[in-house]
Parts: structure tokens; C-alpha cells; sequence
């Protein structure tokens, strides 16, 4: 328990009360409020104290709703503050984000639970123990995030050292440094990439910054015919598995059962057209490197390239060589 000497402390202990204990499915009575101030804090008010408190709290702007309003009790009604569906949802996103070092996983995690109600502990047994989830090792990850971030905010080059990782999971280092023009940082698939291009050159790159070390913020302008504004949504959804190459329109046939997963992998950016006997087609702008592994990934289940003719020979010419593949076996 802490203890507030300070009597004039109650008003802000008592915005901590209703912080912690209160929302408009939990509001509290005066006595609650009062007996969680003497608990809590050391703090021994009066009821017309505390109403004293909560008329001054509403005069500096604080949303609290009082039993006057709602004929049920006394709360703090914030749109700013997280309710704990919110914090569940962002801390089940900390725990499949493998690009994430499982020690600051946790920190996060502790973090994020601090905003939730004094109750939402109790719900967090599947989470544990963090190890066993699926992340990277790599703890430069947010250094690398946060260089990037600001050297395209400044318009400035950057390098790096782009590793390989080893079949024990460490990443092994490259011999020469890259220098890049950073162009965005965009989170696809369940990774984090920089998307960027070398000096004097148009074509486009994605690096996963979890394989990254040594990133450092160049001091070297980018000049301003130079650079490049992408619409990160539309980019994302048109270079599938973040691989680069030329927008093409590509035609796909496919059962129309599998319509809800061509909306979860393009948006409403494919066009669907219902072909009436169990088929429809699926017309989408996109790299044809990418689309040449969604094709792969969904062949089994019926999708079938119809153009470009080059993503259909692609196609064929991928799967001759997996069958060449198991027929050896």
C-alpha cells in the first residue's frame, strides 16, 4: 500500500480509483470509491469531500460519469482508455509477431497489461511461458525499426548488413555493408520489411529488418528529385510474399469456395466475377513473382492461372520440376 501523507493528494488519488477500479460496466459506489482510497492509499476521506473531488476532477475535464447521470454509480468514461478485448487483442499481436525478441516480448506484454483492469491478469495463463511462442533473436530488431523510420523521415541513406540465418537459427553475418535509399517500412505477412533502392537505380528491394544489423542513418541527403512517396496498403497488397517486379493484371480460375481467401489476401482490389457453375474468376493487378507462389499454394485446391501466358508457362515449368523432384524418390 502506498501511503499519501498529503491530504491534498485525495483528488489525484482519487482519479487513480476510478483509473484502476471504474468503467461503465463496473461503476462504483461513494463508500467504494472512499474504502479503495483507505485501502489502497492510506487516504481517509469524507463523502462530501470526495464529492468535493469528483466535482473538481469533472471541472478539469475528465470524462466521469456520476450516479446524477447514470443512476448506477461513479466511473471514468474515457474513449482514450483501452478495454481489456482491446489490450487482449494487442497482446495476442506482441505474441505471434515473430519478428519480435522473445525477452522484449515480455516487457511489452507487462506493459500492456498495466492498461487493462485490476481483473485481466487472471486471463493471460495461455500466454505463458512467452519462450514457447515463435520469436527471432535478433534485439537490434526495434534499433532497426526506429533508424529506418527516421532516416526516411529525415530523407537520408542508410546501411545495413543484411545476414543469412544459419540452420541453427543464428544469423550470419555478410561480408559487405548495403547502402540504400529507404523508401518505407511496411509490416506484411506477419513481418516486418524495408522496401528501398540503391543509388541511381529503379528498381525496388524489400529487406525483412529482423535479419538486419548495423543499421545507421547515413549523412547523405536524399535529393528531392529523388525521392519517393508509396501507398503502403496498394503496394503491399500488389507485391504478394513482398516480392518486387512489374505490376501485371493477372487471371485466375478457381472454385468459388475459396472467395472468402482471395478477399483475405487482396481486399476488394480483386474482382470476382461468378462463373455459375461452382468457378469463378479472379482478376487482380500484381507482381508476377508473388502471384507465382499464391498460384503454387492454391493449385492443389483448383487455382489455375489463365494469364499472363508468362505466369501460366511459370507455373508449369515449377510444377514439372516438383513432380521430377518426387518421382525421384
Amino acid at each position: 500500500m502506498i501511503h499519501m501523507e498529503d491530504k491534498s493528494s485525495g483528488i489525484l488519488c482519487t482519479l487513480h480509483i476510478l483509473k484502476k477500479h471504474s468503467n461503465k460496466d463496473n461503476p462504483l459506489t461513494n463508500n467504494q470509491i472512499i474504502s479503495y482510497l483507505k485501502s489502497d492509499y492510506g487516504v481517509s476521506i469524507s463523502a462530501n469531500t470526495l464529492r468535493h473531488h469528483i466535482n473538481n476532477l469533472c471541472r478539469l475535464g475528465y470524462p466521469i460519469s456520476t450516479f446524477e447521470e447514470n443512476r448506477k454509480g461513479i466511473y471514468l468514461d474515457s474513449e482514450d482508455e483501452y478495454d481489456d478485448e482491446e489490450i487482449k487483442v494487442l497482446i495476442d499481436s506482441v505474441l505471434t509477431s515473430h519478428y519480435i525478441p522473445a525477452n522484449q516480448a515480455k516487457s511489452l506484454i507487462n506493459k500492456l497489461t498495466k492498461l487493462a483492469s485490476k481483473d485481466f491478469p487472471k486471463r493471460l495463463d495461455y500466454i505463458e511461458p512467452v519462450d514457447d511462442w515463435n520469436h527471432r533473436d535478433n534485439k537490434s530488431f526495434f534499433w532497426n525499426l526506429a533508424c529506418l523510420t527516421d532516416a526516411i523521415a529525415e530523407n537520408k541513406m542508410v546501411s545495413f548488413f543484411y545476414n543469412e540465418v544459419s540452420t541453427k537459427g543464428i544469423l550470419v553475418k555478410q561480408k559487405t555493408p548495403k547502402k540504400a535509399q529507404p523508401l518505407a517500412v511496411v509490416c506484411s505477412l506477419g513481418q516486418y520489411y524495408l522496401i528501398c533502392r540503391f543509388w541511381n537505380k529503379k528498381d525496388i528491394y524489400h529487406y525483412r529488418i529482423d535479419r538486419m544489423t548495423d543499421v545507421k542513418m547515413l549523412d547523405i541527403a536524399i535529393p528531392e528529385d529523388e525521392r519517393t512517396s508509396i501507398n503502403l496498403a496498394r503496394y503491399s497488397a500488389e507485391h504478394h510474399f513482398m516480392y518486387g517486379g512489374k505490376i501485371v493484371r493477372v487471371v485466375l480460375k478457381m472454385p468459388t469456395k475459396l472467395a472468402g481467401n482471395i478477399l483475405d489476401h487482396f481486399g476488394k482490389r480483386a474482382r470476382i466475377v461468378d462463373l455459375g457453375n461452382g468457378t469463378m474468376e479472379v482478376h487482380v493487378d500484381a507482381s508476377e513473382k508473388g502471384m507465382l507462389y499464391f498460384a503454387l499454394q492454391y493449385g492443389a485446391s483448383g487455382c489455375e492461372v489463365l494469364s499472363p501466358p508468362s505466369l501460366r508457362n511459370e507455373v508449369k515449368k515449377s510444377l514439372k520440376e516438383m513432380i521430377k523432384r518426387y518421382e525421384a524418390l
